[in-house]
């Protein structure tokens, strides 16, 4: 993945002098960065950088702002085999939809709750062109406003839910059994648009064994949600 050479620093605080921008900036090397988050980063370039320009500089602010677009612009689409993301600062909906379409054959799923429609086409499309989609969640949560879950589970995807007091509060997902995406982001729109939330995206081969061992427990121990959205407890 190309990435911004930040040992060019001084160049950039000679016009940019904003450092929260800056900071964004030095975000976006080790991640991919979609072009809605380019344009973003190039529209407040364009408006903080301006406002530095001495009345002899347009030359080099014309060499320094080509220079700078230009590696924003080619900053690579791949997904990292390790990052974290952050709401406020990530768009984590999109990256999770690409990470989601990304699977080839298999998802395991354990999502406290489900109310994002984008995503749920996502999974949706994946459950369509022949991916095994398995989606374990909250009991509690399956009938609240806006869920996915009886919707996706009518499609055809198999959902399973807990029987018990506890929280099934786990948020999960397994890729093709290489890739784990978890964190405290639930697949809401509030989760992604307004809350403070945190997602971590691995293919460490220990971590993604262990959280497929979790998901096979639960697997078991869970029951079926009947195409009708009816679950019996387990006796």
């Amino acid at each position: 993945m190309n990435t911004i050479e930040f040992t060019i620093e001084p160049l950039l605080r000679e016009f940019l002098q904003d450092d929260k921008l800056i900071f964004e900036l030095e975000k976006s090397l080790d991640k991919p960065v979609s072009n809605k988050v380019k344009l973003a980063l190039i529209k407040e370039v364009l408006n903080k950088s301006r406002r530095n320009i001495g009345p002899d500089q347009y030359y080099a602010y014309s060499e320094w702002l080509t220079i700078l677009l230009d590696k924003i612009l080619n900053l690579g689409e791949s997904e990292p085999e390790n990052a974290a993301y952050f709401s406020h600062y990530d768009d984590i909906r999109e990256i999770t939809i690409r990470n989601l379409k990304s699977a080839r054959s298999d998802l395991k799923i354990c999502m406290f709750t489900l109310s994002d429609d984008p995503i749920a086409d996502a999974l949706d499309e994946c459950y369509s062109r022949g991916v095994n989609v398995r989606i374990i969640t909250d009991d509690g949560k399956i009938f609240d406003k806006g869920s996915d879950i009886v919707h996706l589970n009518k499609k055809g995807i198999n959902v399973r839910i807990d029987s018990d007091k506890s929280l099934m509060h786990h948020k999960f997902v397994i890729i093709d059994n290489i890739k784990l995406l978890t964190g405290s982001y639930n697949w809401t729109r509030t989760g992604a648009d307004i809350n403070n939330e945190n997602m971590l995206v691995t293919t460490n081969n220990k971590i993604v064994r262990a959280y497929k061992k979790e998901f096979q427990r639960l697997w078991i121990e869970m029951n079926p949600l009947g195409r009708n959205g009816n679950g019996k407890a387990k006796k």
